[in-house]
């Protein structure tokens, strides 16, 4: 047990002065399908981020979208009950109009 400790300890300041030395080479492998250095990270939280940020938007954009069409609506409703009430005026001064 107290060999293994050692070999991964060895393996542990290998990789540490590896990357002490050429800080740029860091590269990340997925079993050879692919490789990700810090260039391509930055670039993929970039992306990550502008996509959250035009979702959010989007989303922002329809609760606001709602908001206007819940107003224009209760103008609309509002105008019906007012010409509504002066056809009922109307009809009421004709009525009384065609009685005198």
């Amino acid at each position: 047990m107290h060999g293994l400790s050692e070999v991964v300890r060895d393996a542990a300041r290998n990789f540490e002065q590896e990357i002490a030395e050429n800080p740029e080479e860091l590269t990340i492998s997925g079993n050879g399908f692919f490789s990700m250095n810090k260039s391509f990270a930055a670039t993929l939280f970039g992306v990550v981020l502008t996509y959250f940020l035009l979702i959010y938007q989007q989303k922002d954009q329809k609760a606001d979208l709602a908001k206007v069409s819940n107003e224009q609506q209760a103008g609309f409703l509002t105008l019906t009950r007012q010409i509504e009430e002066l056809a009922k005026r109307l009809n009421e001064t004709l009525g009384g109009c065609a009685t005198a």
